[in-house]
C-alpha cells in the first residue's frame, strides 16, 4: 500500500476510535443523568405519604414533616388559646356575648393535608431541597352551624322578627278571609360563620349583619286557596260508586276544609278523617275493616298465628285529591280499594316467632275496681310486638289512664298513702311485665319498687308506674322479635313472652332482708271532727325493710349479664284521724244531786 493511503486509513481509524470513545463518554452521561434522575424520583420526589409538605407553617408553627394528627397535636395549645375566646357580639345598643368553645374546629391542617397531597413532583424536589417557597397558612377553622345557630338563640330573641306567612282565616260566621303576610328581619348566620373561621383576625367586638326576610307565602296565594274553598262549598258534590251516585254531606266537606302550606305557598285541601267518616256513613255497611294477623295460644298450649284480613273501603284519597285538583266538580267517580293491614299472616310468619321465653303469673283479689283497670290494660297491650333492639315503655305504649279510654278509678300507692286515681292497678300489670322481662335475659332500663311491700309479688323484684313517671322500661337487646301475650283469668295475670330461644338462660336469687322496721300509728288532727271520735284512714300493713336480689344472663355458656337490684321499702303505717278532745264534766257537789252522764267511750269509725 502506498505511504499517502496508508496515512489515510491509520488517520480514518483514529477518528473512528474517537468517535467511539466519544459515544462512550456520552452513553455513560446520559445513564449517570438518568440514574440521578430516577434516584431524584425515588427519593426527593416520592410522595409525602400522608404527612404535610416541608417547611408547612400554620399559625407561625412549623409542622411540615408531620402527619395531620401530629400537626393538630403541635398545634394544640395554640388552637386552644384561639377557640377558647369570648366574643362580643354587637348590633346597635344589644351586646351579647358568644363563646367560641365547641363551635370550631380547625380546618388548616387538613387544607394543608390537601394541598400537600396535590403538589406536582417538580414541587416536592423544591421543597426537599430548600429551594421552594414555604406553605404558610393562618389558623383557619370550620364552624359547625347548628351548634352556632343554637349558641344564637338569645341574639335571636333580641334581634329578630320572624316573617308572618300569609295564610286563610276562617270567621266566626264560617267565612274565609285572607291575612297578609309580612316581612322580617333575621341575622346573616352565613356572614357570621365566615367571620369567626379566622378568629385571629378578630379584634374587639363583631358588628351582627342582618338581612331582611320575605314571609314563606304570599297574599296573592292565600287568595287563590279562598277561592278554591268557596268554589267547593258553591255546588253540591256526590261521590259515585260502580256507576250510582251518593250526594256528600256539605257540613262534611266543610268539616274536611283545611289550609295548608306546601312548597312556600297556601293552598286548600281536604282531611282525610271526616272525608273517610262521611264515606263510612254512606257505604259502612259494605266496606270491611282490616284484620292483622295475631299471636294467640292453640289448644295444645302452643303458640299460633290467627291469620290477617284484607279489609275493603271506599277510596277516600282519590276522592279529595279529585275536589282538590277542581273544587267545583260535581261528581267523582271513585272505585273500591283493598286495605291491607299493618300486620299481615305472611309478615308475622316471617318474624320467626318460636319459642316461649318467659313466664310470669301475679294474683289478685276479684271483685275489686283495679281488677278492671288489670283487664282494660292487659287487652290493650295483649299482642304487642318489641322488635330485636327496640325498646318498650310501658307508659308509652299503654297511653294515659283515662276515664273515655275505660280505666276506672281505683286505689293507688301514692306518697306514702292510698289515694284514688284513675287507673289504680295498673302496676300490677307492670310488676308482671317486669317480671316476664327479667326472666326472658332483657336489658331493664328504668323500674322502681312500691313505696310499700306487697306480698302478693317477690320481694324487690316488682314496679310501679304512673303517668309521669316512675316509669317502666326494658329493650329487647337479643337478635329476634318478641311478642308479648297477656292472658288475665279470675284471680291472676300471667304475661308470657315468645320469642326464639337462641341459647338465653337466666339465674337468679334473692338475698334476706334487712334494717326492718315495724309500722307505726300515726295521728292526724281533724277539727271537723266530732269531739273524741277517730276516723281510720289507712290500716298497718307490711313493715318496712331493705332487699337486694340478683340475676346473671346467659347466651349459651357466656355471660353476658351480671346485675344485683337493691329495693327500699317503707313501713305501711296505721293513719288515724282524731277529733277534738271531749269537754271535761264537773264533778257533782255536794248540795245538788249527781246527774246521771252517758257513756264516754270513744267511738271509732272506718272507711265502708
Amino acid at each position: 500500500m502506498e505511504p499517502d493511503a496508508a496515512r489515510r486509513v491509520a488517520r480514518e481509524r483514529a477518528r473512528r476510535r474517537r468517535g467511539l470513545r466519544r459515544i462512550t463518554r456520552r452513553g455513560w452521561t446520559l445513564f449517570a443523568l438518568a440514574l440521578v434522575a430516577v434516584v431524584v424520583h425515588l427519593t426527593l420526589g416520592r410522595s409525602y405519604d400522608g404527612a404535610l409538605a416541608p417547611g408547612t407553617r400554620i399559625g407561625g408553627i412549623d409542622v411540615g414533616g408531620r402527619t395531620a394528627p401530629q400537626a393538630e397535636q403541635a398545634l394544640g395549645r395554640l388552637v386552644r388559646s384561639e377557640v377558647r375566646r369570648t366574643l362580643t357580639l354587637r348590633s346597635g345598643s344589644h351586646t351579647l356575648p358568644l363563646r367560641l368553645d365547641g363551635l370550631l374546629a380547625l380546618d388548616a391542617v387538613r387544607r394543608a393535608a390537601a394541598r400537600s397531597s396535590e403538589e406536582p413532583e417538580w414541587r416536592r424536589i423544591a421543597r426537599r431541597l430548600s429551594l421552594g417557597p414555604r406553605l404558610t397558612l393562618s389558623t383557619t377553622y370550620a364552624v359547625d352551624r347548628l351548634r352556632l345557630h343554637a349558641a344564637l338563640a338569645a341574639a335571636r330573641d333580641v334581634l329578630e322578627i320572624p316573617a308572618t306567612p300569609a295564610g286563610v282565616l276562617v270567621t266566626a260566621s264560617g267565612t274565609f278571609r285572607a291575612s297578609t303576610g309580612r316581612g322580617g328581619i333575621a341575622i346573616d348566620e352565613s356572614a357570621l360563620a365566615r367571620l369567626i373561621a379566622d378568629p385571629v383576625r378578630i379584634n374587639g367586638p363583631v358588628n351582627l349583619e342582618l338581612h331582611a326576610t320575605d314571609p314563606l307565602t304570599s297574599s296573592a296565594a292565600a287568595r287563590a286557596a279562598i277561592r278554591a274553598a268557596t268554589a267547593l262549598l258553591a255546588v253540591p258534590h256526590a261521590v259515585v260508586v260502580a256507576g250510582h251516585p251518593y250526594p256528600l254531606r256539605a257540613s262534611a266537606l266543610r268539616a274536611a276544609l283545611t289550609f295548608v302550606g306546601d312548597d312556600g305557598s297556601v293552598r286548600m285541601a281536604l282531611a282525610r278523617a271526616p272525608i273517610r267518616a262521611e264515606l263510612a256513613r254512606l257505604f259502612g255497611a259494605a266496606e270491611a275493616d282490616p284484620q292483622g294477623a295475631r299471636f294467640v295460644l292453640g289448644a295444645d298450649g302452643g303458640l299460633t298465628i290467627e291469620p290477617s284480613r284484607t279489609g275493603t273501603e271506599v277510596d277516600a284519597d282519590a276522592l279529595r285529591h279529585a275536589l282538590e285538583a277542581d273544587p267545583s266538580r260535581r261528581e267523582v267517580a271513585v272505585g273500591i280499594r283493598q286495605v291491607e293491614p299493618a300486620l299481615t299472616t305472611a309478615k308475622a310468619t316471617a318474624l320467626g316467632i318460636t319459642d316461649l321465653v318467659s313466664e310470669f303469673t301475679t294474683p289478685f283479689l276479684p271483685g275489686y275496681p283495679r281488677v278492671t283497670n288489670i283487664r282494660r290494660a292487659a287487652e290493650l297491650l295483649d299482642g304487642h310486638i318489641l322488635n330485636a333492639g327496640a325498646t318498650f315503655s310501658l307508659n308509652d305504649v299503654l297511653g294515659r289512664r283515662t276515664l273515655d279510654r275505660g280505666f276506672v278509678v281505683a286505689p293507688q300507692i301514692e306518697t306514702g298513702k292510698l289515694r284514688d286515681a284513675v287507673g289504680g292497678g295498673v302496676s300490677q300489670v307492670a310488676t308482671t311485665l317486669f317480671n316476664a322481662a327479667f326472666f326472658a335475659g332483657l336489658r331493664l332500663d328504668q323500674h322502681t319498687p312500691h313505696e310499700f311491700y306487697i306480698s302478693r309479688y317477690p320481694p324487690g323484684r316488682e314496679a310501679t308506674v304512673s303517668w309521669g313517671g316512675p316509669e317502666l322500661v326494658f329493650t329487647n337487646d337479643w337478635s329476634a322479635p318478641l311478642v308479648m301475650l297477656l292472658d288475665v283469668g279470675d284471680a291472676s295475670i300471667t304475661v308470657r313472652f315468645y320469642s326464639r330461644s337462641l341459647g338465653r338462660r337466666v339465674e337468679s336469687g334473692t338475698g334476706e332482708r334487712t334494717n326492718e322496721t315495724r309500722s307505726r300509728e300515726l295521728r292526724v288532727k281533724n277539727k271537723k271532727l266530732k269531739p273524741g271520735t277517730r276516723h281510720v284512714l289507712q290500716e298497718a300493713g307490711s313493715g318496712g325493710f331493705d332487699v337486694s336480689y340478683w340475676r346473671k344472663v346467659y347466651r349459651n355458656d357466656v355471660l353476658i349479664r351480671d346485675e344485683t337490684f337493691k329495693a327500699h321499702y317503707k313501713p305501711e303505717d296505721r293513719i288515724v284521724e282524731v277529733g277534738p278532745p271531749r269537754p271535761k264534766v264537773r264533778p257533782p257537789t255536794a248540795t245538788t244531786p249527781a246527774a246521771s252522764t252517758a257513756s264516754s267511750g270513744e267511738t271509732t269509725t272506718t272507711p265502708g
